[in-house]
């Protein structure tokens, strides 16, 4: 199958050329022989986990720009259970660190995908997460974060855009993309998405979109292990915890915090989270990065 856009041979090298620069493998032209399957150069993927069975990650031929692109599809394991399609910028570990070096204030996430989803109720999404390290609470502050998502039927490829909110004026060191091919709960055998020529949009914004009031709200300690505090919550304003994991679920949200307050997390996993405390009586929320242990 012929890929849907067509670019002169000219802008294909320019165009790709500047994506690398960009984004590690960005059009997924670069793959590794892992000995029974392909994974492509800079990305995690679960085909190892599963020892290419199922081969959740494929290369296609089907691409936008140079001659490959990414083909991610959800498929049942040998014991019948729906193994979610999944691509992780960086590292070849969860329990690490994921993602690249980057130290611009995008606007947004850009690419090229093409969706086939099994229902009205399916979806595929595109994250991305701009980091910094904190040496002084020696862990990773959220500095923005962007997703794009659709339900809808893709004959062809279309371009998409995950506009990034900003949580701080600071600029990241690092970024990572998450990326899967089906809703995150309840997975659907057959769901199948193609995704190449990624890039930033780096129309730079120099403020923190997120946050409408700056609250001097302590959330603390960071790593935690058993509880977490929370401080200086303005006074008469009802406020809501929600902690998500890498995926965009809700892992713990609890109701009607009050100035001072701490948080029960036993029975929650060891790993990283980003939490959001929420005002009912306003916009603003306070955003960050979690590490549970």
């Amino acid at each position: 199958m012929k890929a849907k856009i067509l670019l002169t041979p000219l802008l294909v090298f320019f165009y790709a050329t500047t994506l690398i620069a960009q984004i590690p493998n960005a059009d997924f032209e670069l793959w590794t022989d892992m000995g029974g399957w392909d994974d492509p150069d800079d990305w995690y993927t679960l085909n190892t986990l599963y020892d290419g069975d199922p081969e959740t990650v494929r290369t296609t031929g089907d691409a936008v720009s140079g001659t490959t692109a990414v083909r991610m599809e959800n498929a049942e394991d040998n014991n019948g259970n729906v193994v979610r399609a999944m691509l992780l910028s960086g590292n070849n570990s969860l329990s690490n660190h994921p993602g690249f070096a980057y130290n611009e204030r995008p606007y947004a996430l850009e690419g090229y995908c093409q969706y086939s989803p099994q229902d009205n109720d399916d979806s595929c999404y595109v994250q991305v997460y701009l980091t910094r390290y904190n040496t002084g609470t020696q862990s990773r502050d959220l500095i923005g974060s962007g997703m794009f998502g659709s339900g809808e039927d893709m004959d062809d490829y279309i371009l998409f855009s995950a506009p990034i909110d900003y949580f701080s004026s600071q600029f990241p060191d690092s970024a990572y993309i998450v990326v899967y091919a089906g809703k995150v709960n309840g997975a659907l055998d057959g769901s199948r998405l193609l995704l190449d020529a990624l890039s930033f949009n780096e129309t730079t914004t120099t403020e923190a979109t997120g946050l409408a009031n700056d609250f001097e709200i302590n959330v603390f300690p960071n790593p935690a292990h058993g509880q977490l505090n929370i401080q200086h919550l303005p006074a008469h304003s009802s406020a809501s915890l929600a902690l998500f994991d890498h995926t965009g679920a809700i892992k713990k949200s609890v109701a009607n915090l009050q100035q001072d307050f701490t948080v029960d997390l036993n029975g929650l996993a060891a790993g990283i989270y980003f939490y959001e405390v929420r005002f009912s009586n306003s916009d603003a929320v306070k955003r960050g990065k979690l590490m549970v242990q």
